[in-house]
């Protein structure tokens, strides 16, 4: 194989700068969302914001048959994982969704440490009792952060939905029932990564308040950057 012509320093130097320029550029936009939403929160008094973003809870869905469009006789549940027989059904969901793969011990870490935090959405039919398939989950977890033993940090690990029933909801749902399980534990932030390239994802938890606050470089496997995303539950310690 042919060896790559070497670029001059000039070239690769100023190619840095612009690299850099645009992670400060980009950082900056995030730091100026961050603060505006947290102007907005604290003028309101409102932790999290349920007036602009309104969060369905625990108790708003249990046990509801959500009809599913063009469908008579089908509907939707949402549940929290119960069930070790569930687990193989969440991996093989997510592993046809999510960017990257991840080992059966990955989603065994944080579904057997925090069951509760892991949502679930399935499709279930009044015609056929015998009927069920799962379209949609979310793993997550919750523990105190090193710096602060007062703060109880919650983190969205993975977040997928069948390609078949996107854009109806499910998501945005399966997000909005882990956060209100995070606030019965205490939470007072959550947490997140998810790739730049990815706007379907960053318009759904930015449409649930979430704000970016940090871009990581090359934080994929495949190289690609990402943002980490914050959302707070309480007001943080900086706005005093």
């Amino acid at each position: 194989m042919p060896g790559k012509k070497k670029k001059s320093g000039k070239k690769k130097g100023g190619a840095n700068n612009k690299e850099q320029e645009e992670k400060i550029a980009a950082e900056n936009v995030a730091k100026e969302m961050m603060l505006q939403q947290l102007m907005y929160q604290e003028e309101n008094n409102n932790w999290p914001p349920k007036e602009l973003f309104e969060f369905v809870t625990i108790d708003e869905v249990k046990g509801v048959k959500y009809p599913v469009r063009g469908h008579e006789t089908q509907y939707v549940e949402y549940m929290q994982y119960s069930s070790i027989d569930e687990l193989q059904d969440i991996i093989d969901m997510m592993s046809a969704d999510l960017s990257e793969p991840y080992p059966v011990f990955t989603y065994r870490y944080f579904i057997d440490n925090w069951p509760d935090l892991c949502w679930l959405v399935k499709l279930k039919d009044e015609a056929d009792p015998s009927f069920c398939k799962m379209i949609g989950a979310i793993t997550c977890k919750a523990a105190v952060t090193p710096k602060n033993p007062r703060n109880i940090r919650g983190y969205v690990a993975m977040l997928a939905v069948h390609k078949a029933h996107r854009k109806e909801g499910l998501g945005s749902k399966l997000v909005m029932l882990a956060i209100d399980t995070m606030k019965k534990k205490g939470c007072t932030e959550v947490v997140l990564e998810t790739e730049m390239t990815n706007p379907g994802a960053l318009s759904l938890y930015e449409g649930l308040g979430f704000v970016r606050e940090k871009r990581l470089d090359r934080y994929y496997q495949q190289g690609t950057d990402a943002f980490r995303l914050k959302l707070w539950l309480a007001p943080p310690d900086f706005l005093y």
